[in-house]
């Protein structure tokens, strides 16, 4: 009764507080629906695939990455018309590419991770 954020204005309404805290549950449902639509729809249309990867950090002992899951740039390139227009009509095609375009920046990612640390240990 003393602590935290009341659930309830005097009259018995819901406070602002939960009012915020239903739309925050209701916005993460509804991302999450999402995220689950577009995975299954890559899935159906082949486009992803494992990819282990092996990482080189400078100055250490390269490490192997499992259980990472890419979308295919190659079957994504032979995709049937109709297929990749779904992709385009979902809205689909920005994350695929921004995905894409994200893996190319790991070995990057992982200079610039040695490069902090070597500062730190300066």
């Amino acid at each position: 009764e003393a602590d935290g954020e009341p659930l309830f204005t005097d009259g018995g309404e819901q406070s602002d507080f939960l009012q915020a805290q239903t739309e925050l549950v209701v916005q993460r449902r509804t991302l999450a629906v999402q995220t689950e639509q577009f995975i299954t729809t890559l899935l159906e249309l082949n486009l992803i695939k494992a990819n282990p990867l092996t990482v080189h950090p400078p100055g250490r002992e390269p490490y192997a990455l499992e259980g990472v899951y890419i979308v295919d740039d190659e079957a994504l390139g032979t995709l049937p018309a109709d297929s990749f227009m779904q992709l385009r009509d979902k809205g689909y095609l920005a994350p695929v590419y921004a995905h894409l375009g994200s893996m190319h920046q790991l070995d990057r990612l992982m200079v610039t991770k040695a490069d902090n640390e070597n500062r730190r240990h300066d």
